[in-house]
């Protein structure tokens, strides 16, 4: 609640999770599919799988490529935070690729720093 998007809205894709990303045999990320959670609004939404699918190594060094504010980041986990515990079984949350209780920890750590 103490921060918010207050540039214009820009295209998000609403629901980015392993199953809606295809990948290069090398690895790199070839495309998102599926966009029917596709809207316009704040990007932090699409970061909450920082949290469900990377490692803090990993998403450190997203954030570094991704060129948002702070607290697009800290929103983000909100989000992450908002699926790790009410929308989310924990057998959803295994397909990101981490468990419930990884996600709160790296939320909890991001936030009490």
């Amino acid at each position: 609640m103490a921060t918010a998007w207050t540039e214009p809205p820009v295209w998000v894709h609403g629901d980015v999770a392993p199953g809606n990303m295809l990948f290069k045999s090398s690895g790199q990320l070839a495309a998102l599919i599926d966009f029917g959670q596709t809207c316009v609004g704040d990007p932090a939404c699409d970061l909450a799988f920082a949290w469900l699918s990377c490692s803090s190594r990993e998403r450190d060094r997203l954030h570094d490529r991704l060129e948002l504010p702070e607290d697009a980041w800290l929103r983000g986990a909100a989000w992450a935070l908002w699926k790790a515990l009410i929308s989310s079984p924990e057998e959803v949350l295994t397909k990101y690729g981490r468990s419930r209780d990884a996600v709160l920890s790296d939320v909890d750590d991001l936030t009490t720093g």
